[in-house]
């Protein structure tokens, strides 16, 4: 196998590794009951809404965005929005099993908190393993850039209108907002920035990964 294809091996690896700790990290938020990061509580308003596992409301979302991608942002679309799209969903699923088989009574409140926070770190490490590899965006980052390449607007302002609708319709459908949201709106950027360095010292520079490469 030349190098070319053992690296982007490794990174799909590492992708999907990512995908499965963001699913931890959703469903941790979820479990906790007191709300998640933007899009999360879009995903919670589907499931609400239409009565459907948080799964697979996870599911129709990213592939109605997965669509939406292709369609209006391709230049920013690769294999990693393809393997978000399509994973996200079953590794919040196995999220589900796993908390379900280790809580099984309502937590109280002081349990709550720590779900939010444990909900920051691994949202934020499968973030951030899936931003290191360099494999592409999900699709609401590849919808943000394509919509910052056509406004001109700062990046940092079309994402917190991005995710001011997924908040607004999430809600108006059910889903929960709370502390939770607030705590993620805080931290999580913060967090994936750090974890981020890390993770390209502490793991793909030891695999011999370049990160600067996409693909």
């Amino acid at each position: 196998m030349n190098s070319k294809a053992t690296r982007l091996t490794k990174k799909i690896i590492i992708s999907l590794i990512g995908n499965f700790f963001m699913g931890l990290g959703v469903y941790a938020f979820f479990t906790s009951t007191m709300g998640s990061d933007p899009i999360s509580v879009f995903y919670d308003g589907i499931h609400v809404f239409f009565d459907i596992s948080y799964g697979e409301a996870a599911n129709y979302v990213n592939i109605v965005g997965l669509l939406l991608a292709i369609t209006f942002a391709r230049k920013y679309f690769y294999i990693g929005t393809l393997i978000n799209a399509l994973t996200i969903g079953q590794f919040i699923n196995l999220a589900e099993r796993i908390y379900g088989s280790l809580i099984t009574v309502e937590p109280a409140f002081p349990m709550k908190l720590i779900l939010v926070l444990l909900g920051v770190l691994l949202l934020g490490f499968g973030i951030a393993l899936t931003i290191s590899v360099n494999l592409g965006p999900s699709f609401a980052d590849c919808l943000v850039l394509r919509t910052q390449e056509i406004t001109k607007k700062d990046y940092g302002i079309i994402r917190m209108l991005f995710d001011g609708v997924y908040v607004a319709i999430g809600f108006l459908l059910g889903g929960v907002i709370h502390l939770g949201t607030v705590v993620a709106v805080v931290l999580l950027g913060p967090v994936i920035q750090k974890l981020t360095e890390m993770v390209k010292k502490s793991i793909l520079e030891p695999l011999k990964i370049d990160y600067n490469i996409k693909g």
